[in-house]
């Protein structure tokens, strides 16, 4: 785990020196810098030393952008890769082509306390089982579903751990029972488009 750190860190110092090195050439005003990565990775979380996840940790990437007009700072707002294209279309001054799943990013790069997306989804499909399972995320909750029926649902801002399955709690039932229908209804668009 220490090692994973220190690469993280060492990547974070390296983009600051490149980022410095555009502003000093006067390259800054006229560049646009997007760093992302694949996804995260369990460090022993869940007893895991993987990727091939859908819970929290392993579903993060870093995403990191600098583009002209653009204020350095972090935003909390949800996001997902296929954004990144839209964005980039937005910050150059592009057209969009309609086909887009994504959707831009700007509004949150020009307003930090913009909101994100409502949800955010992940699909894996497990090198173990073969089973395809699929996560939705919202600010608060994360849900996961797999095809051979196991479902999950953690509350994020009461157990960021993702330890205390909620899936099967009777006070979750509404909750659930919008988490299924959002993901079916993305899954249907997204395989019809």
């Amino acid at each position: 785990m220490q090692a994973y750190l220190a690469s993280t860190s060492f990547v974070d110092s390296q983009i600051a020196r490149v980022l410095e090195k555009l502003r000093v050439l006067h390259l800054a005003e006229n560049t646009i810098v997007v760093l992302t990565g694949d996804h995260g990775y369990q460090l022993g979380e869940h007893g895991l030393w993987a990727k091939q996840t859908l819970f929290e940790g392993a579903n993060h990437v870093p995403l990191i952008i600098a583009a002209p007009g653009v204020k350095p700072g972090a935003r909390s707002g949800l996001a997902e890769q296929v954004d990144i294209y839209p964005t980039l279309c937005d910050l150059a001054g592009l057209p969009k082509p309609k086909h887009l799943q994504g959707r831009s990013l700007k509004p949150m790069l020009d307003d930090p306390a913009a909101k994100g997306k409502q949800v955010a989804i992940s699909t894996m499909s497990a090198p173990h089982t073969k089973q395809r399972g699929h996560s939705l995320r919202t600010d608060a909750f994360r849900y996961i579903a797999w095809e051979g029926g196991e479902e999950l649902l953690y509350d994020l801002r009461t157990d960021a751990d993702e330890l205390h399955n909620l899936a099967k709690q009777p006070a979750q039932a509404e909750r659930m029972n919008r988490m299924r229908q959002r993901l079916a209804a993305h899954l249907k668009a997204v395989s019809n488009p």
